[in-house]
């Protein structure tokens, strides 16, 4: 019997599927960070979790589960675009009890009829059901044995990353940059508006060079960085701030 980080228990009745083990602490690290950080728009997680979604799937289709239909199919949609293949699968409650454990909060394996799904009702015990999640099981795709296809070689194939980029390329245009932008907020959380040349996102010494070089050039300039407030004048205009926006 272990302890998942959070504090839940588990029975492990096979030592093999141990990759669950791993992703359950690491979304429950994930939901408490990003409640200190102001909270999560989605979490996904991307694994070669079991056998079973090879034999469900093929080696050429990954399968994605979800507690949130939405984003599942905007997430379907763009794999249209990238020439990715995932099928959706379903999470059956019915599945649920045979993970119950008389020792421990639950067991790592279940039956093993529907097995991806088991793993998948596994994980969504470490996810907080308010915040929207995409399960992954890449384990059929993710290595090519057979002869290139398409833009797949031989080995490994990078599998989920395409639609990934997609994804957030796609959800991040839901923001209005030189909106956004044009309202920062500062020290005393009082709002004050400008308008800007050029909206930077993300700090550290390439972004700050970039600002620095930008105001150099006489624009006006706004560095966002994912942190707490900050607000300090940099250079003609430049005003770097650790602000979400």
């Amino acid at each position: 019997i272990i302890t998942i980080y959070g504090g839940k228990t588990v029975e492990v009745l096979n030592p093999d599927a141990e990759g669950r083990l791993v992703l359950a602490d690491g979304l429950v690290r994930a939901t408490e960070v990003a409640k200190k950080a102001g909270g999560l728009d989605l979490i996904v997680d991307v694994a070669t979790l079991t056998g079973a979604q090879v034999v469900a799937l093929g080696t050429r289709t990954s399968a994605v589960m979800t507690n949130n239909e939405e984003y599942c199919q905007r997430f379907l949609d763009l794999c249209e675009e990238t020439g990715e293949q995932f099928w959706p699968m379903p999470l059956p409650e019915e599945l649920r009890a045979s993970l119950d454990s008389p020792v421990a909060d639950i067991a790592n394996i279940g039956d093993r009829m529907g097995g991806m799904l088991v793993a998948g009702l596994f994980l969504k015990e470490f996810v907080d059901p308010q915040i929207p999640w995409l399960h992954l099981d890449i384990a059929g795709p993710a290595f090519n044995t057979a002869k290139p296809h398409g833009y797949t070689p031989v080995g490994g194939t990078g599998v989920a990353l395409r639609t990934l980029v997609a994804f957030a390329k796609a959800t991040s245009t839901r923001w209005d940059w030189q909106d956004k932008a044009s309202r920062i907020v500062t020290r005393d959380s009082q709002e004050a508006t400008m308008s800007f040349d050029v909206v930077i996102l993300g700090g550290g010494s390439g972004g700050y060079a970039c600002a620095l070089r930008a105001s150099q050039l006489g624009l006006n300039v706004v560095l966002i960085e994912q942190d707490k407030l900050g607000g300090t004048c940099l250079h003609r205009g430049c005003i770097p701030t650790k602000a979400l926006l």
